[in-house]
């Protein structure tokens, strides 16, 4: 049965990164050509660019990050679920499937914008009665 491309690609890029050597050397690789684009401007790095350039390539960014971070949480939610159904399957006793909790990392991240929000609410009150004072 004849692979397709991409079969092929993913095939050759698993060999790859099965040996450590031939991984180093890919990794090293593109590190200089990563250098080589910079020197030759055909890349800039964020420091380089204007703010606008900035903020896109940081929303791009952010939105792969978030795809990447959904993509984990389906996986995990996937895991998660074989484990259980499996874990059903070998015990007689039967359990409800709990809802997968918030990571750690998630709730700090919150926990970090309603902090900041509050200071800012706070600082922009100061701000409205320095206002009226005046």
């Amino acid at each position: 049965m004849p692979v397709s491309n991409a079969e092929r690609q993913r095939l050759y890029r698993l060999k790859r990164d099965a040996d450590p050597t031939r991984c180093a050397e890919y990794l090293k690789k593109k590190k200089d050509k990563y250098k080589a684009d910079i020197k030759s401007h055909k890349r800039k790095k964020v420091g380089d660019m204007n703010s606008r350039e900035q903020r896109s390539q940081r929303r791009k960014w952010r939105s792969r990050q978030r795809l990447c971070r959904q993509k984990q949480k389906q996986l995990m939610i996937t895991v998660a679920d074989d484990s259980i159904s499996s874990s059903l399957q070998a015990s007689t006793i039967t359990t409800t499937p709990r809802a997968i909790p918030s990571t750690s990392s998630s709730i700090r991240g919150r926990k970090h914008v309603q902090r900041n929000c509050s200071t800012l609410y706070k600082e922009n009150l100061k701000l409205q009665q320095n206002l009226q004072k005046t």
